[in-house]
């Protein structure tokens, strides 16, 4: 299982415990330098997030890297590739995710969606495609319907649905490259819960046992990844960061060898496990 930092921050005030906002540009710089030293060679950016992508070009070594994006206008998707290709200063896209399942769930416009970045893919301009999902239906949908490289859905303590056995098979069967998103849930983990919206009133209990199970936040992020590191499915880890402290932490705890256990405590079906509820 490998890491791949995420960039949302970057170009937005991304994260719910997010409270520094956007990552100024320095910051970034610093970051990604400790990122090529580190061996954390992949970016995962969006064209949804702010300024990220142009950003992530302004960086001299940005040809060091292999760089994913999404797409969530499928209007005009070529311009939209050859875009991002001139923001993030690159000749090729690595993944280039469908951000959104709705814009193919109607088979016949999904079809015609997916010929267009297979057309890009034999041009070279994107080496694989992918799409971001939340829920294990939509993943069924999706395998039996086309043919994407990699899938990215979100896999965290509280979300444990696609770690379910038939859907491993499922993952198996299909060769399928799973990247696991939200693993610390938007920071949701490490906030205080007396501080937390109401709308979060489902995940108290679970976020109480979190609390009690571990004093810091360096505990928290360890039991997390740790929890990632024994799922044979992951392919890759996406993490993210707004400082260069915070991703230095992230990394070190990613190398830790301590194992843990007891995560069936914190399964939980509650809709608000969901970012996309949010």
């Amino acid at each position: 299982m490998k890491l791949t930092l995420g960039t949302a921050q970057f170009g937005t005030n991304y994260g719910i415990s997010n409270n520094l906002g956007k990552v100024k540009k320095k910051e970034i710089t610093k970051i990604l330098h400790f990122c090529l030293k580190y061996n954390v060679k992949e970016l995962d950016t969006a064209r949804s997030y702010g300024d990220a992508e142009k950003r992530l070009g302004s960086f001299k070594n940005v040809n060091k890297f292999i760089i994913n994006t999404k797409i969530s206008n499928m209007k005009n998707i070529k311009q939209q590739i050859y875009n991002s290709l001139e923001n993030l200063k690159i000749k090729q896209i690595n993944i280039c995710y469908i951000h959104n399942f709705v814009d193919i769930k109607n088979l016949s416009k999904g079809k015609k969606i997916f010929n267009e970045l297979n057309d890009l893919k034999n041009q070279k301009k994107i080496k694989q495609i992918g799409i971001s999902l939340y829920y294990v239906k939509d993943l069924i949908y999706c395998i039996k319907n086309y043919k994407f490289d990699v899938i990215q859905v979100p896999i965290n303590i509280f979300n444990q649905d696609f770690c379910d056995n038939k859907v491993l098979n499922l993952i198996d069967k299909y060769n399928i490259k799973i990247i696991a998103r939200s693993v610390f849930l938007q920071g949701l983990f490490f906030m205080k819960i007396n501080n937390l919206d109401v709308k979060f009133k489902p995940l108290k209990n679970k976020l109480t046992i979190l609390k009690k199970k571990f004093a810091s936040k360096s505990e928290i992020i360890s039991y997390c990844l740790n929890f990632l590191k024994q799922k044979k499915i992951i392919y890759k880890v996406i993490i993210a960061t707004t400082s260069l402290n915070e991703l230095k932490e992230i990394i070190k705890l990613y190398k830790d060898k301590k194992r843990y256990g007891g995560y069936h405590l914190f399964k939980t079906k509650s809709k608000m496990r969901n970012p996309s509820n949010w």
